[in-house]
């Protein structure tokens, strides 16, 4: 289709080119102080419409045309483009015909059918049909699948009232706590159930949130939702005006960041502004954070103006924000002062460093490490599959499995988990009595697989090569025994449901390649936690610490942000300028431009979670 319609539109181009150059010679001949010649000269109005020639007797796509033109040519033979040229105070000129079919040009090749668009939505459609089927042939449904089906059938115009009618009889009081992360799909049903702008007496819905804390875009969840709220609920505001969390210090530093800017979330249209910043009391923390060098601010902002790339700037703000820790660990007179409670001195777990990616966050935890300052990523949500341990483990059983085949005994012996010295690889490589000896063990592990199971074998491994004093020693090696047990843990239940060894060996492969492919669900069981890390410096990322509370927080990347831009964004979600918002594949820079200011609105919000 867009071929057809692309040879339809090349045709007579090369006539009307001519003709158009035609009528520009004239002019700048006859009425040459009518233009402005530096904006309108013959020679390079014929190499464009020369580049317009040739193309419309090419099979080149649209795009060449615009890409060969530039943007001074694309743009200059519009009616628009023309009279531009003309020098100020001159009568209007009559365009010829060909300067209109210029810009109809433009208008239809811009329009034309994108195959790459069409393409995606239709594999996105035949997805969701597959989706849909394979879950009806399993009889199965997810959280979504509840949502949709219930607005479906609140919005059927025969039955969607009295479904309303019943759900209120049964809850005619919800309450919907953390409001500000809601979709705009769940409002639509919570809003179709209990008229939300009606305000009916026989029931309450009250809607408890924060919009300054709406984070959770990448989710799903839409600020828009909560101001549509807010505009429906116009007279029923309730603001919880005191902070029982914070130090009046630190409640006093927000108010006056966010009180500075007229239009601190970037909502404001002319005096009205529905996501105003609005002061706080405070009736909280009373101790006070102070060094050998006084009391710390509530608020301190280390500003560095040298110009650096973004790998050379996390790096040296990551060794300014380890040196800071470094020094209030270090310094003997780092206490919370609490003239009731009395003092209390800094300790590593009372520092949290806040980030916006892994990237961040294994910056500074290594400026920490080399400064010998112990960090937990609270936000690691890695699988234990995911570790070098699994890796390990897995070569580790195919020479348990295999005892006989002495590639595969090297290849166990040789991990960095058990960890032999590059001497005793060595001797293993050149003494075949001490393979033996070795293999002799595997044997012996093997045979205890078989009548004991995977955890007695890796139990008794660890004892026979003495692992876990070793790792003591180590770094690490307090995580590395743990993944080792945990790892053995999780074999030893999945071989409940598996039928011999080398289907055990298949199934951690399989996990530790979907952990590889980031496909595994990354849940609470296969996620190690340490009980060492609660006393450990903590990293995490700011979307997971709101709502958590840390005595003293460090942001060392507090500018970061990812601009939008249209040749890196696949799909843009877009307001239509009634608060519906809806995703889309065909989108300008424009467009980008008005989506990278609702990022900057997020992060602006970010921001504000971070500093609370």
């Amino acid at each position: 289709e867009r071929e057809a319609k692309l040879a339809t539109l090349k045709q007579g181009w090369v006539e009307k080119a001519d003709n158009l150059l035609g009528w520009i010679e004239a002019q700048l001949e006859e009425h040459k102080s009518s233009w402005d010649g530096r904006k309108l000269s013959y020679k390079k109005c014929a190499e464009w419409l020369d580049v317009l020639k040739q193309w419309s007797v090419s099979q080149d796509d649209a795009s060449a045309l615009k890409k060969n033109m530039k943007d001074a040519g694309w743009a200059r033979f519009t009616p628009e483009g023309l009279l531009a040229c003309r020098k100020p105070g001159e009568a209007p000129v009559d365009l010829p015909p060909e300067s209109h079919a210029y810009a109809d040009l433009q208008t239809t090749l811009q329009a034309l059918p994108e195959p790459a668009q069409a393409a995606r939505l239709h594999a996105r459609t035949h997805v969701m049909q597959r989706m849909a089927e394979l879950k009806r042939r399993s009889g199965l449904f997810g959280f979504a699948d509840m949502l949709q089906r219930l607005d479906v059938a609140l919005a059927d115009p025969e039955s969607g009232e009295r479904l309303a009618q019943r759900l209120r009889e049964q809850f005619p009081v919800a309450m919907i706590d953390e409001f500000q992360d809601t979709s705009p799909l769940q409002f639509r049903i919570f809003d179709r159930i209990y008229r939300t702008a009606e305000n009916r007496p026989e029931t309450a819905l009250l809607l408890i949130g924060d919009p300054k804390q709406s984070i959770y875009g990448f989710r799903g969840a839409d600020i828009h939702s909560y101001l549509d709220a807010r505009r429906a609920t116009v007279g029923r505001h309730h603001v919880l005006g005191t902070n029982f969390r914070s130090t009046q210090a630190v409640v006093d530093v927000v108010n006056r960041w966010f009180e500075i800017p007229k239009d601190a979330f970037g909502y404001r249209q002319g005096d009205e502004d529905p996501l105003p910043f609005q002061p706080v009391g405070a009736k909280g923390r009373n101790e006070v954070f102070t060094t050998s060098a006084g009391d710390v601010k509530a608020m301190t902002v280390v500003h560095d103006a040298t110009l650096r790339s973004q790998r050379d700037a996390q790096t040296h703000l990551s060794a300014l924000c380890a040196e800071q820790i470094v020094a209030w660990l270090s310094d003997p007179e780092a206490r919370f002062a609490d003239a009731e409670k009395g003092d209390k001195p800094l300790q590593p777990k009372d520092i949290a460093v806040l980030v916006r990616t892994g990237k961040e966050a294994t910056a500074v935890r290594e400026a920490l490490r080399v400064r010998g300052v112990a960090s937990v990523y609270l936000s690691d949500r890695d699988s234990v599959f995911a570790s070098d341990e699994a890796q390990d483990l897995c070569l580790w059983l195919r020479g348990v499995a295999e005892p006989q085949d002495m590639r595969r005994v090297r290849a166990a012996l040789g991990t960095r988990t058990v960890g032999l010295s590059l001497a005793e690889l060595y001797d293993l490589a050149t003494q075949d009595e001490l393979l033996d000896t070795r293999a002799e063990q595997m044997r012996e592990l093997h045979q205890t697989w078989q009548s004991q199971g995977v955890l007695a074998m890796l139990r008794q491994s660890l004892h026979v090569l003495q692992l876990a004093g070793r790792w003591r020693g180590e770094p690490d090696g307090e995580r590395r025994l743990t993944n080792v047990l945990h790892l053995a843990e999780l074999l030893q239940a999945a071989s409940s449901q598996l039928d011999g060894e080398q289907a055990l060996i298949r199934w951690l492969v399989q996990q530790i390649d979907e952990a590889a492919s980031g496909s595994a669900s990354g849940s609470e069981e296969q996620t190690v936690r340490l009980e060492s890390d609660e006393d450990l410096v903590k990293v995490i990322t700011i979307h997971a610490s709101k709502g958590l509370e840390y005595p003293v927080v460090c942001l060392p990347f507090a500018h970061s942000h990812r601009v939008m831009e249209a040749h890196k964004t696949p799909v843009l979600q877009l307001d239509d300028g009634e608060g519906e918002r809806h995703w889309t594949l065909d989108f300008d820079k424009d467009d980008t431009r008005v989506a990278d200011r609702d990022r900057l609105r997020e992060d602006l919000r970010l921001w504000y979670v971070a500093l609370t």
